[in-house]
């Protein structure tokens, strides 16, 4: 998120690397699950709400074993209400691009094994679940990948700019592609919860992209 984001509580997680929840974790579950079903459905939805945080976590961690694979440091790992990020030392930019690329790679492998085991599996509660937790992978997956700050689309786009073009240049396409996103996300969020029941409580680093653009504009008009 881009707004502050006050800590909820930590713990101690797989491999050593602490967990620190955010507040808007809270909000997220908020809108997910509503009391005002029958019990049937407001189980389902805690289910659900349940297995949105556990491949958030994983997302998280994937990048964290990578990191720990190229030697890097991770300070923690940090659950909010839509993201999952991996606080790790910086390093150079293709191992970075390597790290970040991890979390949506491990949501996607976790989507492809759960749809295998649900096609072999009969009808009932826990195809249902599999099923629910592949969905909410490819979710996870799909949308974290999106060239917007703070998601780490946002950051791969950027890492695999700069080495191409000039840095002005790549930070003005960087800047320009996630205000169009930023744009979108609201309404697409919206329209996410109203046919999918599912959302990132995430907001768009508008002031770091806007900030950003006219910082490069500043400069490509010094440079001229």
């Amino acid at each position: 998120m881009t707004l502050k984001d006050p800590t909820l509580f930590r713990l101690r997680g797989i491999g050593g690397w602490p967990v620190q929840i955010k507040v808007s974790i809270l909000f997220l579950a908020a809108f997910l699950v509503h009391f005002n079903g029958t019990v049937a459905d407001v189980l389902a939805e805690m289910v659900v709400l349940l297995l949105l945080f556990l491949a958030l976590y994983l997302h998280g961690l994937g990048q964290a074993l990578a990191a720990r694979l190229y030697g890097v440091p991770v300070r923690q790992i940090t659950l909010s209400g839509g993201i999952s990020t991996c606080d790790a030392e910086p390093t150079q930019p293709s191992v970075q691009m390597t790290i970040l690329a991890m979390g949506p790679l491990t949501n996607l492998t976790l989507w492809a094994v759960m749809t295998l085991i649900v096609s072999v599996l009969p009808q009932g509660g826990l195809a249902w679940a599999l099923n629910a937790f592949a969905m909410v992978n490819l979710y996870l997956a799909a949308l974290s990948l999106i060239p917007m700050r703070p998601l780490p689309g946002g950051a791969l786009l950027q890492l695999s700019l700069s080495p191409a073009l000039p840095q002005v240049t790549a930070d003005r396409v960087v800047a320009i592609t996630g205000l169009i996103c930023a744009l979108a996300w609201i309404p697409a969020m919206l329209i996410s919860y109203m046919l999918l029941g599912l959302l990132l409580f995430v907001l768009p680093a508008v002031p770091a992209l806007w900030r950003m653009l006219h910082l490069n504009r500043a400069m490509r008009l010094r440079e001229g």
